[in-house]
């Protein structure tokens, strides 16, 4: 795939609805049993990035052409590990796609 990209219908309407009052968010839970290797996991999450470049794009707006998906900048995405029993909530900050990926992992491991 090569960057810059044009947004698709749909991630236009997202990008447009999208608002600080109402952010276009959404939590995808998983749980699972038995014991996590989390740097096979850190690493399964890098490979998946390098795979799918647009996973980590930003938005690029010109007055001479629509928004594309560009590549963002140098410094890759990371799982944050958050510890305890803290709750995993979507993010209470707004996203901005024009500064920064959409995509925010957060992780936590539990004992049973």
């Amino acid at each position: 795939m090569t960057l810059p990209l044009p947004l698709s219908p749909f991630e236009i309407y997202v990008l447009t609805d999208d608002r600080v009052e109402h952010p276009m968010t959404f939590l995808l839970r998983c749980r699972f049993q038995g014991t996590l290797n989390t740097a096979l996991l850190e690493s399964a999450f890098l490979d998946t990035l390098a795979a799918h470049p647009l996973l980590h794009a930003t938005i690029s707006e010109s007055e001479a052409r629509d928004p594309v998906w560009v590549a963002a900048a140098a410094e890759a995405l990371r799982i944050e590990w958050i510890g305890g029993t803290d709750a995993i909530q979507p993010t209470s900050d707004h996203i901005c796609p024009y500064r920064e990926p959409g995509l925010r992992i957060r992780g936590r491991v539990c004992s049973t």
